[in-house]
Parts: C-alpha cells; sequence; structure tokens
C-alpha cells in the first residue's frame, strides 16, 4: 500500500541567457500551452493598430504610451472611435482592461456583444494613465465581440488591452455595511481583472528599461504578483496572494505558479528558486536573473514555498501538490539538500539548536545570500534576530513530528526544556522528515538520512 503523502508535507510545510529556461526535475518541459480561445489583435498597438478600425480623429502615436513605444489616441470631440471586432470560439466568461488616459470627461470604454451593450465605462477626466475594466462578460461560440474606444470632450489615450477569464467563482458577502460590499466587489473584480489568459502572446522581460521587452511567449495560467509595469509574478507577492486565489477559485493558476518555482530550485541553483518569472511561467524574468551564479534570492522564501504549497493543497484538494514529482523533488530538496547546502555558512551568534546527524547542535540557518544590488519589489535581509525565530521554529517544528505518545524530554531545573542525548529524542526533535505515527501514514523520502529510532 503507498504511505500518504499528506502527512510529511504537512510537516514539511513547517518548516543563462536573459531568460533562462527553467525545466522541471527530470528535464522534462511543462506541456505546451495551446492558444488562446479569445485573441486581441495588436492590443499594445505597437503593429499600428493592425486588427482595430480607426475612424478620422483616431490613430496611434509615440509620444506618451504607458508600455512599448506606441499608444491609441482619439481626438477631442464627439464622433471618434478605435474598436475591434472577435468572434468567439467558445463559451466562457471574460474580463476587458485597458490603460487610459483622458483631457476631460465624456469618453467611453465600452464592450458590446452581438451589437448589444454589455459593458461601459464613462471615463473621467484623468490625463495620467489608470486602468479600466469592464468585468464578466459572457460568450457564446460565433458570439461577435466589440471592443471599442469612443471620444468624448477631450483627447484620449489607451494602451496595454488585455484579456482575463473571469475567476470561475464569484463570492458574494453581505453587510449591515453597503460600503464593505462595495469594497468586496471591488477587490474580487480588480483581482480578477489581473489574471492572464492562458495561450495568449505576450512580451518576455518587460521592465522600465525594456519597455517592449526583449522577445515574445506564450504565457501559461499565472496572474500578475508584483510591478504593473513588469512582465513577471514575484516569489513573495505570489505567496501573499495565493489565498485571495484560491478563493477566486484560480486553482489553476496557483499550481501552474508554484511548479514553475519548483522547476527553478535546480541543483545549479544550489536549490533556491529564482525570484521572478516571467508570464510563460518557464522564464526567469531578466531584471532579476543574470546567470546561475547571479540571481534574486532570499533564504526564507525556499521554506514559504513549501508552506504556500500545503496551503493550495488545503484550499483545494488537488492531490497533484502530493503526487507532482516536481513539487515533491521540491519539498524533499528545500527541507534537506537546501539545509545542508547553506546551514552554516554565516555565523548565527549563540542561536544553537539539534540536528539529527549525531550531533548536540549545529549553526542555525544562514542569514540572506541575495545580490547586494537587488532590484526585487521588496527587498528583504535575514538578521541574526530572524535566523534564531527561524532555528526555535524548526526545532519546534520538529518536535510535532513524533508520536504524540511519546513522552517529551524531561524539563531542566530550571523549567526549560531540556534534549535528551539518546539519538531517537535527538532526530525526532531535529529531523521534519519524521511523520507521526499510526494511524497517520509515515514516508521518509528517498535519500533523506536517519539516525536510529528517528523513524520505523
Amino acid at each position: 500500500m503507498r504511505p500518504s503523502r499528506l502527512p510529511a508535507l504537512s510537516v514539511l510545510s513547517a518548516l543563462g541567457a536573459l531568460a533562462v529556461t527553467l525545466l522541471p526535475a527530470g528535464g522534462t518541459p511543462a506541456a505546451a500551452t495551446p492558444p488562446a480561445l479569445l485573441t486581441v489583435t495588436d492590443p499594445g498597438f505597437e503593429q499600428e493598430g493592425a486588427g482595430w478600425t480607426l475612424t478620422s480623429g483616431a490613430g496611434t502615436a509615440t509620444n506618451l504610451p504607458h508600455g512599448g513605444d506606441r499608444l491609441l489616441y482619439l481626438d477631442a470631440g464627439p464622433g471618434k472611435k478605435a474598436s475591434q471586432t472577435i468572434t468567439a470560439r467558445r463559451s466562457g466568461t471574460y474580463d476587458f482592461s485597458a490603460w487610459i488616459a483622458t483631457g476631460g470627461p465624456g469618453a467611453h470604454f465600452t464592450v458590446r456583444v452581438n451589437g448589444k451593450v454589455k459593458g461601459s465605462v464613462a471615463l473621467p477626466s484623468r490625463p495620467t494613465y489608470a486602468r479600466f475594466t469592464i468585468s464578466r462578460v459572457a460568450l457564446a461560440p460565433d458570439d461577435q465581440l466589440e471592443i471599442a474606444f469612443e471620444s468624448g470632450d477631450g483627447w484620449v489615450n489607451a494602451d496595454d488591452v488585455m484579456v482575463s477569464p473571469s475567476s470561475p467563482v464569484d463570492p458574494v458577502i453581505s453587510s449591515s455595511d453597503p460600503r464593505i460590499v462595495e469594497m468586496f466587489t471591488w477587490s474580487k473584480r480588480k483581482a480578477s481583472s489581473w489574471v492572464q489568459l492562458p495561450g495568449t502572446t505576450g512580451p518576455l522581460n518587460v521592465d522600465e528599461n525594456h519597455r517592449s521587452g526583449t522577445g515574445t511567449g506564450t504565457y501559461g495560467p499565472a496572474y500578475w504578483a508584483g510591478y504593473a509595469h513588469r512582465s513577471a509574478y514575484y516569489s513573495r507577492d505570489f505567496a501573499h496572494q495565493l489565498g485571495g486565489a484560491a478563493v477566486l477559485g484560480l486553482g489553476a493558476e496557483n499550481k501552474s505558479m508554484l511548479r514553475s518555482y519548483a522547476a527553478s530550485a535546480t541543483a545549479e541553483h544550489r536549490y533556491y528558486p529564482v525570484w521572478s518569472l516571467n508570464f510563460d511561467t518557464s522564464t526567469a524574468h531578466a531584471i532579476d536573473y543574470h546567470g546561475p551564479d547571479d540571481f534574486v534570492r532570499e533564504v526564507p522564501a525556499t521554506f514559504e514555498l513549501v508552506e504556500k504549497a500545503n496551503e493550495a493543497y488545503r484550499w483545494s484538494g488537488d492531490r497533484a501538490y502530493l503526487d507532482d514529482p516536481a513539487l515533491w523533488d521540491y519539498y524533499r530538496h528545500a527541507t534537506g539538500e537546501f539545509v545542508d547546502l547553506h546551514d552554516g555558512t554565516k555565523d548565527n551568534g549563540r542561536s544553537r539548536w539539534p540536528r539529527a546527524r549525531g550531533r548536540a547542535s549545529s549553526p542555525g540557518p544562514p542569514a540572506t545570500t541575495r545580490r547586494a544590488t537587488s532590484t526585487s519589489p521588496r527587498p528583504e535581509t535575514v538578521s541574526r534576530r530572524s535566523t534564531r525565530r527561524t532555528a526555535r521554529w524548526r526545532s519546534s517544528h520538529a518536535t510535532r513530528a513524533t508520536a504524540p505518545s511519546r513522552p517529551r524530554p524531561p524539563h531542566g531545573p530550571s523549567g526549560s526544556r531540556s534534549i535528551s542525548t539518546t539519538p531517537g529524542a535527538v532526530a525526532d526533535r531535529a529531523r521534519p522528515w519524521c511523520a507521526p505515527t499510526a494511524p497517520m501514514a509515515r514516508r521518509s523520502p528517498a535519500g533523506a538520512r536517519r539516525t536510529a529510532g528517528s523513524c520505523r
């Protein structure tokens, strides 16, 4: 009978080039993403409006684009319009967004289906770009979808049109305070509008220095988690957003993004996951990755992603989080080889904690080894205080892996808990691979070294 991986995962959770290709463990690339079911031609107007119908007084220019090199403009006054009509190939519900600036009120961003308005935003006077969204537009096969920008009292600039699959779940809340309901509705609509439509062809390595990127790729299941002006999602931002994404039913995106980080934590990278990935979910973003020995990374992120995988499993019940070889190898490496490679590389002062190697104690986790000149959204450092917290955390959670029926180590005379020097007790407190005993199944991954008495 195959042992369950859930107890072990629960324990674990407590614990080249401009765009290098990152393969899952075993060297097999993830399955290719099929073409998007709904495609907007020239969404950033870099091809001078190819696919768009422009009236007199509408066109493309280079004076002040939101991204890339070009933008759409409408002159002031009535009757100016830019639109694109797309035939839906399959049923689906979508969100439509664009970055828009205006020189006066009266203009509209509108979506029509078969000639009927399904959503429209009355644009305010706002000379700087803001992102406007029309949410949850339902389409059936062969429906005629029109995306339109229509003029008003002042000029209009528009750029970077984006199609997102509406979130599979549309949660609602009730409250005696209507402002709370309004904020929740705004939040869920805004979050859904940042989800990438799998199969979309888009730019890679877009950042403040490369506004058009360094090439294009096919986007996978992912959502924006980081800077809006970079074509990437970031480890720390993704970790913060995973729970909210689960509430919206974005399980496919959560799993795809976690797997992309797992695939990047290779032996060449000393089992660090990369810090940011392009929306193709397979290439590291160039601003944070310069090579296998020169890329942004941090110690806590490695363990945090294990924790988030456990959280995603408990939200979704998807056994791929337990059975996928790339994910499982990541959990194993993060709590095995990664610790062995980086533990003790920097002195942590008086912090001492037990290890399951027959030694009474060893130095705590190392301070961060991220590049000093980081360009990531939230530069992080690990102080001695945080490493001592990590040491206590690892020791306490390793203790939770012991069987409930086993006696705890005796208390010392001062009331503090002392650590038994017997091999079994040291291993039980220090080695997180030991899952609770029956009736829960146990699993020690291949290659994990055991101390006598630590696991049966």
